[in-house]
């Protein structure tokens, strides 16, 4: 009974992580749906939930770890901010009065979307375990915390610039106007602690073994994948594209670091980064063979043909033709520049199933086959028992 009742404790808050912030993107989304008929707003929002689902499936899961809370939060803050943002302008902007405190819905909106940066910050800084990558790094924990809570402050109780769909801060102080100026145009203060945390992850990584460093490998590979959708999706030919880019990047990142967190397929990070990097490579060179043949080829045989299908035909069975081949190569040049001690372990076994066929003597082959156990997996201690014959 105990242990059902503890079961139940550590669901619950991933319970309520989840379905609060779905109830208010609910909400929000009705409300922008009641002023305007375009609902991409709500749409990028929602994006985030997944931020949610994730850090409230590690909280189950760990409790203790702040990164799952921190990562609820990341969720949670960007589609609280959209709510409350919708709130204010639905009950002081477009009808006033028709909700209740709008100008306390008015004043949070000015500071509420820090939530989302402060929780994204400490997730990278404190990633995976839940503290800083040494006792070095903890100054950055307070000064960062200081930096933001001055932030919030500001945005709390400076009068806006530029305010947003015409909302106006009812509780700022006009003699903090110029304070709010500064730091609104201090972009480089985010920057400079992002850039930290950023540094604290890659010394983390430098100094990590076993399961962080490849909880960490997870990590890089989901935000590194989302960085090359974000780049691309602002250079696609249309904004359907480029909404697709951050609907899948965005999840991404989350989905990598519960990934790493609860250590499901941990180790299988080694695999795709491996086929990430041949396939990658190998379907650029395709790519760029293809291009390139079928505009050489084409130049060629228009003159005589009269049309390129003969160049596009004859470049296809060629790109087919370099496919394994071309595979292998790359293949062998991944092993062998990122995966040293993988490469050096296929050679040293090629070598000893060689000797293997032309080895007859027993003592020796012995001593050959514990030398290439060592040599491949190099464990503490490692010994040979070899079954006699039963003699009638």
């Amino acid at each position: 009974m105990f242990t059902r009742n503890r079961t139940w404790l550590s669901v619950a808050p991933a319970i309520v992580l989840l379905a609060v912030p779905v109830a208010l993107a609910v909400g929000g989304t009705a409300l922008l749906a009641a002023s305007t008929t375009d609902l991409s707003p709500a749409l990028l929002t929602l994006i985030f939930i997944p931020w949610t689902l994730t850090g409230a499936a590690v909280v189950a899961r760990q409790p203790r770890n702040p990164v799952g809370w921190l990562m609820a939060m990341v969720g949670a803050g960007s589609i609280m901010a959209f709510f409350v943002e919708q709130y204010a302008i639905r009950a002081t902007v477009l009808a006033p009065g028709s909700l209740p405190l709008g100008p306390l819905f008015a004043w949070v909106s000015h500071w509420i979307w820090t939530v989302f940066l402060v929780a994204l910050f400490y997730v990278v800084l404190l990633f995976p375990n839940g503290r800083v990558a040494s006792p070095r790094w903890r100054p950055l924990l307070w000064v960062s915390s200081a930096v933001f809570a001055f932030v919030l402050f500001s945005f709390a109780f400076a009068p806006p610039q530029e305010p947003t769909a015409g909302l106006t801060n009812p509780f700022a102080i006009e003699a903090l106007r110029g304070l709010g100026a500064w730091v609104e145009d201090s972009y480089w203060v985010f920057l400079a602690v992002f850039s930290l945390a950023v540094l604290s992850v890659i010394t983390r990584f430098r100094s990590s073994r076993g399961v962080e460093r490849q909880q960490l490998k997870w990590a890089a590979a989901g935000c590194g994948i989302a960085a090359l959708l974000f780049v691309s999706s602002n250079y696609a030919p249309g904004g359907l594209l480029a909404d697709l880019g951050w609907a899948v990047a965005v999840p991404l990142m989350p989905v990598s670091f519960a990934i790493a967190i609860l250590r499901h397929g941990l180790y299988e990070i080694d695999t795709l980064i491996n086929r990430a990097l041949v396939y990658g490579a190998l379907s650029a060179l395709l790519l760029g063979t293809y291009v390139l043949s079928v505009l050489a080829l084409t130049g060629l045989l228009r003159p005589i043909t009269g049309s390129g299908d003969v160049a596009v035909a004859g470049s296809t069975l060629g790109v087919l033709a370099l496919f394994q081949p071309l595979r292998a190569r790359i293949q062998r040049f991944v092993d062998r520049r990122f995966y040293r001690a993988r490469y050096d372990a296929a050679r040293t076994i090629d070598r000893f199933s060689t000797r293997l066929r032309e080895q007859v003597d027993l003592d020796q082959l012995r001593g050959e086959l514990i030398g290439v156990v060592d040599d491949t997996i190099k464990p503490s201690h490692a010994s040979l028992w070899l079954r006699g014959r039963h003699r009638p």
